[in-house]
């Protein structure tokens, strides 16, 4: 499971992690999973459930 204190860091942090040109793929494609684990498309729409409650507490805090 996942510390708060990760979590708020990567949440304040998320912009800065996925633009910045030194971040490596595998390492974006590790955040996004732990996240949300079952990204699927389904036509044009991103269809997704959060991994863990502490991320569906902060998306409802949004």
């Amino acid at each position: 499971m996942l510390g708060a204190s990760f979590i708020l860091e990567v949440c304040s942090r998320a912009l800065e992690l996925f633009t910045d040109e030194k971040s490596k793929l595998p390492q974006k494609r590790y955040l996004l999973y732990s996240i949300v684990p079952n990204l699927k498309l389904d036509g044009e729409k991103l269809v997704y459930q959060y991994k863990e409650q502490p991320f569906e507490a902060i998306k409802n805090m949004v």
